[in-house]
């Protein structure tokens, strides 16, 4: 009897739409993982991890890879097996960070490339580690102080919206019956009003303006623009302005020290600086360096941006021929001087915003009981 040959099953329309839900879901998550940000505490925990491993013998492959599986951070893991498979080609590390710029500045980099060429990886690694961990406490205090304001304000929005939309709206039958209005129960009523029938057009608009004001700071002319107006603003501006300093002049000591040129030094340092107005300058400074222009004679002149002190001692740094030394002191002064500020302003905000809630409610509860009273005299 002939053996009756099957045909092939052919895929059913369920497992069509599954293998198409696997790779939707395969490819959002790859975007998902390349567009997401690996945070500065994550690459100081790599920096100590990787110099540890070699000051214990480790060869840097190997360290890379064992961090691999102890990386929780999957776009930070991709990155290191990058970075692995190019170190088993050839390349060195700097080399392979370099690949991975969007995670690795340049001025990292070459660090590590200055560590390499030097036999000192580990401890270049872990100076990178120090200085990068003092950055990311600077940044945590500026957070910290800015946390408080935003949650107080969110709070106040989110209750001035609930008594815009909900409270007001059920009040209007009582204060039609009134005469005369008082002026903030009048102006609460057609704010109340706007919101409810103009909300739309209203969340339309403030998303307008983002959208506009987003693409304008990434032009050039804008975000110059927008650098100058935050370094002049009161309270932040001086506090935007030490932060600035204190990562330019520590980074440019740190380059000095490993052993990186005074003009490539300073070209990453400008770049790294985080502040349009800076980096034209530094990069001014930098060409001018090629002619024979000492660095003082190119920051005097720019108080607002370099104070005469910072002048001053750059000065000193270049006649003793101490450059990375001066530099080092005024990252540590610049420094200590970031959390005097921090700390100054975290002391006027929270008076300042208490003031202004209390202004907010007194005015609510005005426009409120105001017309209740007026009523109750009538009635009287």
């Amino acid at each position: 009897m002939p053996l009756a040959i099957a045909p092939p099953a052919t895929p059913s329309r369920w497992d069509e739409l599954r293998t198409a839900a696997v790779e939707v879901y395969t490819l959002l998550n790859d975007w998902l993982i390349n567009s997401s940000r690996v945070k500065l505490i994550e690459k100081v925990n790599f920096y100590q991890m990787l110099g540890s491993l070699i000051s214990a013998g480790v060869p840097p492959t190997e360290g890379v890879a064992l961090l691999i599986r102890q990386t929780e951070n999957k776009k930070l893991q991709r990155v290191l097996q990058d970075i692995y498979q190019l170190m088993q080609e050839g390349d060195s590390l700097a080399t392979a960070m370099r690949q991975n710029d969007d995670v690795f500045a340049p001025a990292t980099c070459s660090v590590v490339a200055a560590g390499e060429q030097s036999g000192r990886l580990d401890q270049v690694l872990k100076e990178l580690a120090d200085q990068s961990e003092r950055l990311y406490r600077l940044q945590k205090k500026m957070g910290s102080i800015m946390l408080y304001p935003v949650i107080l304000l969110g709070v106040v929005v989110l209750l001035v919206v609930i008594m815009m939309v909900v409270i007001v709206p059920r009040l209007l039958t009582l204060f039609d019956s009134a005469e005369a209005l008082p002026w903030p129960t009048r102006f609460l009523i057609s704010t109340s009003q706007f919101f409810q029938h103009s909300w739309g057009w209203l969340l339309l608009l403030v998303v307008a303006l983002w959208v506009v004001w987003w693409r304008w700071r990434r032009t050039r002319i804008g975000s110059l623009l927008w650098d100058k107006l935050r370094l002049h603003l009161p309270l932040l501006g001086p506090l935007l302005r030490d932060m600035t300093l204190t990562r330019v002049s520590r980074l440019f000591s740190f380059l000095l020290a490993s052993g990186i040129p005074i003009v490539e030094a300073l070209r990453m340092v400008a770049h790294a600086a985080e502040s349009e107005q800076y980096t034209q300058r530094l990069l001014i400074a930098t060409r001018d360096i090629t002619k024979g222009i000492t660095l003082t004679e190119n920051l005097t002149g720019q108080e607002h941006y370099f104070p005469q002190m910072f002048v001053h001692m750059v000065e000193v740094g270049e006649k003793t021929a101490n450059i990375e030394g001066m530099m080092r002191r005024i990252s540590v002064f610049y420094e200590e001087r970031t959390e005097r500020r921090i700390a100054s302003i975290a002391k006027i905000l929270e008076p300042a915003i208490m003031i202004v809630l209390a202004c907010i409610t007194l005015f609510m509860i005005a426009a409120v009981y105001l017309p209740i009273l007026q009523l109750s005299d009538q009635v009287l």
